[in-house]
């Protein structure tokens, strides 16, 4: 009897491992990025519907305008940044504006009753490493004369002129001589 049992337990088992012998192997199937994303994805894939659509077109284009409005306008300033340096000289960075007027630093004279001053100094700009200055439409570097004052040095936001021995420093929007040029004007009242 228990030969018996021995050879039906032994021949099931014979009987499986010639099944899974063989028996052919399962084809696999390919996997792509889009069975991957598949599977991870939870839920439906919904298509946009047109509403959608247009407002992401609307959106690529309110940002198209609005990178062309930059380009024309930084164009716009780099025309007017020509046409002052063409005027005033080459490194031409600005003349600091007053609110109050339309011309900015050069209309100080006007504020004052009567007087009127010559030889202003307008603006400070550096072109190549060298320091100019202008004092009214004249371009002027270290070393320069104007009146017979020699320009000692040209510094950021002033210039030091020579007065007869002593320097004097005078700021933008002073005169740089004041004590020869200031003539008195007459103004009707």
């Amino acid at each position: 009897m228990k030969k018996n049992i021995l050879f039906v337990i032994l021949g099931i088992l014979i009987i499986v491992a010639a099944v899974t012998i063989f028996s052919k192997p399962k084809a696999k199937r390919a996997v792509t990025p889009a069975t991957r994303s598949s599977r991870r994805t939870t839920g439906q894939i919904r298509q946009k519907t047109k509403e959608e659509i247009a407002e992401e077109r609307k959106k690529t284009r309110k940002e198209a305008r609005a990178c062309k409005r930059e380009i024309k306008r930084r164009e716009r300033a780099e025309k007017r940044a020509q046409r002052m340096t063409a005027r005033y000289g080459y490194g031409y960075r600005g003349r600091v504006r007053d609110r109050r007027s339309r011309r900015g630093v050069m209309s100080g004279a006007r504020g004052r009753r009567g007087a009127a001053t010559l030889y202003r100094l307008r603006a400070i700009f550096t072109v190549d490493n060298v320091n100019y200055a202008l004092i009214d439409n004249r371009q002027v570097k270290k070393g320069d004369e104007i009146m017979g004052r020699q320009i000692v040095d040209i510094l950021s936001d002033r210039i030091i002129v020579n007065e007869s021995g002593r320097n004097k420093e005078v700021k933008i929007g002073e005169s740089a001589f004041p004590n020869l040029i200031t003539q008195t004007r007459r103004t009707r009242r």
